[in-house]
């Protein structure tokens, strides 16, 4: 029979034992995880299709096809952000339900990304020949405390010619003139003061002065946050001429901050 002091000593034994077996493979595993930088891009993305069937976005190329992060960017302009951790990314979309291994992509490049940058890729028109944007962002503005404004960059995306934008207020102002295809404003700031109750504007044909579409929100809402003051908006012009439902000419407003 064992004396009780060398049966503690195995069971101590046994313990520190599997102690530094299992420290061995939580350090291994700790090896073999891929070091993630604390620096990211911030990627915007945008479709402005002229009709709808869904596009889906990937910032990967596995096969089969992965659902991580695939969103529909068939969707009147609204904006769909990533922040992006990686210097070089493979980008696709893909036409539903062409999604399965052999489908070749609608499009696809690599996205060379810088961090601490952000970027904006824009795509639209037809699908089967869509046409694209991508561009890195300038500097966003920046409003000291007490000044009672806001910002709004504009972009034209759409192809059958340049266009106006009027700034409805007090007295009308034309704060972009013949903004032609994938032409962008720089950022223009606009007062927002107790005197003005909306902010409105309007998108005019630049050679005829056709109203194409219009903007309108309550500056001051009574329900709800103040959503212009201090804000900065980018603003996507898309659609077509002469056509409504779902290709009608239209403004898209996506805050940037």
């Amino acid at each position: 029979m064992k004396h009780p002091i060398f049966s503690k000593y195995n069971t101590n034994a046994c313990c520190f034992s599997l102690f530094v077996v299992m420290l061995g493979v939580a350090l291994a595993g700790c090896k073999k995880q891929k070091e993630v930088s604390p620096e990211f891009a911030v990627l915007r993305i945008y479709g402005a299709f002229h009709a709808y069937g869904p596009v889906i976005g990937r910032l990967d190329d596995t096969e089969p096809f992965s659902y991580s992060w695939a969103v529909d960017l068939n969707s009147h302009g609204v904006e769909r952000k990533r922040n992006v951790y990686e210097n070089e990314v493979p980008f696709t979309l893909h036409a539903v339900p062409d999604t399965l291994p052999g489908h070749k992509p609608v499009f696809s490049m690599i996205l060379k990304l810088e961090k601490r940058t952000s970027y904006t890729f824009i795509c639209g028109g037809q699908i089967a020949s869509m046409d694209t944007m991508f561009f890195r962002e300038p500097p966003l503005p920046y409003f000291e405390e007490g000044d009672s404004v806001c910002a709004f960059r504009f972009i034209n995306f759409m192809a059958d010619g340049p266009v106006n934008i009027i700034h409805k207020g007090a007295t009308d102002k034309v704060v972009a003139a013949d903004l032609p295809y994938k032409g962008i404003t720089g950022f223009i700031t606009v007062p927002v003061t107790r005197s003005l109750e909306n902010m409105n504007f309007e998108m005019r044909d630049a050679a005829t002065d056709e109203l194409l579409a219009t903007y309108s929100k309550p500056i001051w809402p009574l329900v709800g946050n103040q959503q212009y003051l201090y804000k900065v908006y980018s603003v996507l012009l898309k659609g077509v001429r002469g056509t409504s439902g779902y290709s009608k000419p239209d403004l898209t407003f996506s805050r940037m901050y």
